[in-house]
């Protein structure tokens, strides 16, 4: 969707709920709303584990989110990932909106917004 200015993205937020199946990316008025398929949940979950066992390996304290909404109004900006880490230096970038790393699965078939709304909410440190 597009046109969507801030109050009625977070208006479509609140109506949505917390406790719902789709995911949401938006950024400088473009709204995307997705369903993620079964298939999609187990790559997540898998990719996911791995990242998980990689750091247990490397012995990175971290801390898994899952699929936390995160919203920026002066980044005009707001987004659903897949999962998301705090990796780490979590204390430093809680809080602040940022993290270390997060998981967006894409079908490359699709049009979407993941770059430009997913890079503002990453930390580059780890």
């Amino acid at each position: 969707m597009h046109d969507i200015n801030w109050q009625d993205f977070e208006q479509i937020l609140e109506e949505l709920g917390e406790k719902r199946a789709s995911r949401i990316a938006y950024w400088n008025g473009t709204l995307e709303v997705r369903m993620p398929l079964l298939e999609h949940e187990v790559d997540k979950e898998l990719i996911s584990d791995m990242v998980k066992a990689l750091l247990d390996w490397m012995g990175r304290e971290y801390e898994c989110f899952g699929s936390t909404t995160f919203r920026n109004e002066n980044m005009n900006s707001g987004i659903e990932p897949d999962n998301c880490f705090y990796i780490q230096n979590q204390e430093r970038v809680r809080g602040k909106r940022r993290l270390n790393l997060l998981i967006e699965l894409l079908k490359l078939s699709t049009q979407t917004l993941t770059s430009p709304p997913y890079a503002n909410y990453l930390d580059g440190a780890i």
